[in-house]
């Protein structure tokens, strides 16, 4: 009843297809417009008690991020212990849940775009980063905090994290949040934070040279170095080189592969930052990229050329044609 009240002054309702593919469609709420949309948000991030109403209902992973970007040290106090108690005990039973999202993607014999509703369970460095933070904001130390926090202190764990990265195209970048958040937002001491990086090296190193993971754009391995660096660049010199080459072979497989100027100019500016990182001269693959890019768009355009020429033309009539004769005969009607 609370929602039919809200449709369309606050809230609209659609339906959109799930996941891009078959007949099947879900319904989604959105906010009518970005205004309202700032208007909630203002009201969560100055309402304490709002904003545990809302912390009470969590139910995807999501949601508990989107909760605690609101929980400033203002919000903090103001959220009780039987608030965080829930949010914990959440956190702990949605690992496994599905989260969603709407976005825009390409399909069809016309590569037409179609906004979708993308749905897929969290990855384990989102279930981390969130059940992390979720513990440092309460201020708890039990025994349950302390076996998550060394989850990511531990090779195992890291390995676990890392093979997602064959089943999921986000991982690189959940991890790179998850150590961000260790280094710059945990407060755990540095032996700690040292501890994490190093098991996410060591990881790394094996993995990628015995091709564990297949990674396949320069972008996922820019996000693995940023991650692995965040409290120091210096990179031992074998996962430099380990680095360095899975993104020759991403790049190589990309100028080979890509039919897309503007994912190739990504791809270079990629590996340019990968380059800035590493301190490694990679101008001349950017301009083989670059030089592709280019390539491919005259291509494009010559194709849009010869389309436009094959079209048939139509003769211009001869005959001669009396307008007002034909208002006076639409009149006499």
């Amino acid at each position: 009843m609370a929602l039919k009240q809200v449709e369309g002054n606050f809230v609209i309702t659609n339906r959109y297809r799930l996941g891009g593919r078959g007949d099947k469609q879900v319904y989604v709420v959105t906010f009518q417009n970005p205004s309202i949309e700032e208007l909630v948000e203002r009201k969560l991030a100055r309402d304490p008690y709002a904003l545990a109403s809302v912390a009470r209902t969590v139910s995807t992973f999501r949601q508990a991020r989107k909760v605690l970007q609101h929980v400033d040290t203002k919000n903090q106090k103001g959220l009780s212990p039987e608030v965080w108690a829930t949010m914990r005990s959440s956190s702990a039973d949605l690992e496994n849940k599905l989260n969603g999202h709407l976005e825009r993607i390409i399909g069809g014999s016309g590569n037409e775009c179609e906004t979708c509703w993308i749905q897929g369970a969290p990855t384990m460095a989102q279930v981390l980063h969130i059940r992390l933070a979720i513990d440092a904001r309460a201020g708890v130390d039990d025994e349950e905090a302390r076996i998550l926090k060394e989850s990511v202190l531990t090779t195992a764990r890291w390995r676990s994290i890392i093979k997602e990265l064959d089943t999921h195209a986000n991982v690189a970048f959940h991890i790179l949040q998850l150590q961000r958040w260790i280094v710059e937002a945990s407060e755990w001491p540095d032996e700690e934070k040292s501890l994490s990086e190093r098991g996410l090296r060591d990881v790394l190193l094996d993995v990628l040279s015995t091709q564990d993971v297949w990674i396949w754009e320069t972008e996922t391995v820019v996000e693995l170095c940023k991650a692995a660096t965040l409290r120091g660049s210096d990179l031992d010199n074998e996962l430099c080189k380990i680095l360095m080459s899975t993104a020759m072979r991403t790049t190589y497989a990309s100028e080979r592969d890509q039919d897309d100027p503007d994912s190739l100019r990504s791809d270079a500016g990629s590996l340019r930052e990968l380059g800035e990182l590493l301190s490694w001269p990679v101008s001349l693959m950017c301009e083989d990229l670059l030089a592709r890019a280019q390539e491919l768009e005259e291509q494009m355009m010559n194709d849009q050329d010869e389309d436009a020429e094959r079209l048939p033309v139509v003769e211009a009539t001869t005959d001669d044609f009396d307008i007002d004769a034909l208002f006076a005969g639409l009149l006499e009607r």
